[in-house]
């Protein structure tokens, strides 16, 4: 028999995170101990006071049954407390916060419960992926808004058409960013809120690195307003948790109320011991610190190293990642082959596998990106490696 996939599978290339992880096989099979600093996969372990939560709380919740689909009561709660200290926000735990598997699933998804075919979702160049790939399942229509370093990676929301606003359902934005890692000042959110109010767009908000900074706090999308705006958090960037599969979407009670009934068809919940366990991290100041000290210690190493051979000087004001531009008479592909070579052996993802070309321009051509995800050894040895080579 002939087994036909349908025309979106068909027309899906490679995931960009799957390639690179050929790639570090690769490297293993030559013979060569690669250092991945391509998908941002921490290597540290959770926080302890997570682990030894997530196990007290599987042996007490052993004959629990299901997960509850939208969180945990206690979940919940512990999440609109964080709000409340975090950011001065009042959410109600029972109608504008529930719990998600990981923020990636819940952004894929989260178009379905929104986008009619034919719908314009804002999207932002370069992007994490579940934003144009949930858009185009939902069968809607990707209007992408370059971001450049002219703008200091911010999208330019003057220079949107008005009809794309018009015809818009939502817009994305993620900030501390993902891949430039800049972060918006509150001029921009102000910006962002006028327009999607006066055009009735909803503001998806992907917050998963805010607590990934190196100086001052990050705003959230919900400090400026609730209304239309639903920010998308995660464990895996917060905590180390990836393997956990946890996080969370929080904001206006209309908006999440769709996703409620979205979530009921599509799965089910978080393992309750894991949800309870992501209780831990909410609380854990101390770890959350050492975090974003270890952080902060990786990009000021590889940041120095190359910096000494003359690269540009490269972005890292927050998340977990490192936005490097190649030097003079390199663009980002080219860099991230020569980094792939025996004498180096480092993985980067290239900035043009997380944009494409719209305007004439592809903003991510000209740069790499670092997760800064490996150890702080294996970082120490990814800079020994740079200075040794002929680069």
């Amino acid at each position: 028999m002939r087994v036909e996939p349908s025309k979106r599978i068909q027309e899906l290339t490679g995931y960009a995170f799957s390639v690179i992880d050929e790639k570090v096989g690769a490297l293993k099979r030559s013979g060569v101990a690669p250092i991945d600093f391509g998908v941002g996969d921490p290597h540290e372990p959770p926080f302890q006071s997570v682990v030894e939560r997530t196990v007290k709380e599987l042996h007490e919740n052993l004959t629990t049954g299901y997960p509850a689909y939208i969180g945990h009561q206690r979940l919940r709660e512990e999440v609109a407390d964080y709000y409340r200290r975090t950011y001065g926000v009042s959410l109600d735990p029972e109608t504008e916060i529930m719990s998600s598997l990981g923020s990636k699933e819940m952004i894929f998804n989260f178009h379905e419960a929104f986008i009619d075919p034919g719908d314009t979702v804002i999207v932002p160049n370069p992007a994490y992926p579940p934003y144009i790939r949930g858009t185009r399942f939902a069968e809607g229509k990707c209007f992408f808004v370059n971001l450049l370093e002219e703008n200091r990676f911010l999208p330019d929301l003057d220079k949107i058409p008005i009809d794309v606003w018009q015809a818009a359902k939502l817009i994305w934005v993620c900030y501390p960013n993902n891949p430039t890692t800049v972060c918006a000042p509150d001029e921009f959110f102000d910006k962002l809120v006028h327009y999607a109010h006066k055009y009735d767009v909803i503001i998806g908000g992907d917050e998963a690195y805010n607590e990934n900074f190196y100086a001052k706090r990050p705003r959230s999308i919900l400090e400026f307003t609730k209304d239309g705006a639903v920010s998308f958090q995660s464990f895996s960037k917060m905590a180390n948790m990836t393997m956990f599969r946890v996080g969370y979407v929080a904001g206006d009670q209309r908006i999440i109320s769709q996703v409620k009934k979205l979530k009921t068809n599509i799965d089910s919940g978080t393992p309750t011991f894991i949800q309870l366990g992501a209780l831990a991290a909410l609380r854990d100041d101390e770890a959350l610190a050492a975090m974003r000290t270890g952080y902060a210690r990786k990009q000021e190493v590889l940041r120095a190293v190359l910096r000494s051979k003359g690269f540009p000087e490269g972005y890292a004001d927050g998340t977990i990642y490192l936005w490097q531009k190649a030097p003079t008479g390199m663009d980002g592909v080219a860099l991230a082959t020569r980094f792939l070579e025996p004498d180096l052996g480092l993985v980067v993802t290239p900035g043009a596998m997380l944009s494409r070309e719209v305007d004439g321009v592809n903003p991510g051509r000209d740069f790499v990106r670092f997760a800064l995800t490996p150890t702080q050894q294996e970082v120490e040895e990814a800079a020994a490696r740079l200075k040794a080579a002929a680069i």
